[in-house]
């Protein structure tokens, strides 16, 4: 089992402080999304679906190979531009797919599942996060929140079985997050940090997983399932 260590965890959150105003969300996701990437990445061939500035590339240095997708065609970084449900690869070619905070801005969730398990291998893995509880965003794509009732949902239709979920964030997170994301509240700069540090607090204190922000999960394909 590959770890990753106590130093790459601080690379990837030197710029989430408590002045930051995604603190709330990304105390936790970023944690669990470096967690799951070290207990189910074995090596070969990974693909970043719906990548965009690839912000967890690095952690795939000893992949085979890695390749990263998004549909915009403004971003040079990409590998391949593509649409997410309709990719051009051939079928079970890949032994991991992480896809972040990416499925709320698909109209046609379930084909982005089926797409993704046609071109993985059986018993490769999907590492998925999503939100249940945050703004409207990237205006007017964005088009679904989910609930982990969902996710369950959406894998079992397309061949993958749920190993794990983790919630980020109860309901003290959703509250803090929600007030600091209002566009209209005065004084954010001073505001920020007090949210931040008050509802973190009360959020551990008081931790209601049934009111989250955003939850991240581990899936793996079953034997025999094609995706379509």
């Amino acid at each position: 089992m590959r770890n990753i260590s106590s130093e790459r965890i601080r690379e990837y959150h030197s710029t989430i402080g408590i002045r930051n105003q995604y603190y709330l969300h990304y105390r936790k996701l970023q944690n669990d999304i470096i967690d799951y990437i070290g207990r189910y990445f074995k090596g070969g061939k990974v693909l970043d679906l719906g990548a965009g500035n690839q912000p967890y590339r690095k952690l795939f240095n000893k992949a085979q190979q890695y390749v990263s997708v998004d549909i915009d065609i403004s971003n040079k970084a990409l590998d391949v531009i593509a649409d997410n449900t309709i990719l051009p690869f051939r079928g079970e070619c890949f032994d991991l797919i992480l896809c972040t905070q990416v499925i709320e801005h698909v109209n046609e969730p379930l084909k982005l599942f089926k797409e993704a398990s046609r071109i993985m291998k059986s018993d490769a893995h999907l590492i998925l996060t999503c939100p249940m509880s945050w703004e409207l965003h990237e205006k007017p794509y964005d088009y679904f929140r989910y609930t982990i009732y969902g996710i369950q949902y959406l894998a079992k239709e397309a061949g993958f079985e749920v190993l794990e979920s983790t919630e980020q964030g109860g309901a003290f997170a959703v509250a803090g997050q929600t007030i600091i994301n209002n566009k209209k509240i005065p004084l954010k700069k001073i505001i920020i940090p007090i949210v931040n540090i008050l509802f973190s607090y009360l959020d551990d204190k008081y931790y209601d997983p049934d009111n989250t922000i955003n939850y991240i999960f581990a899936l793996k394909k079953l034997h025999g399932a094609s995706g379509v």
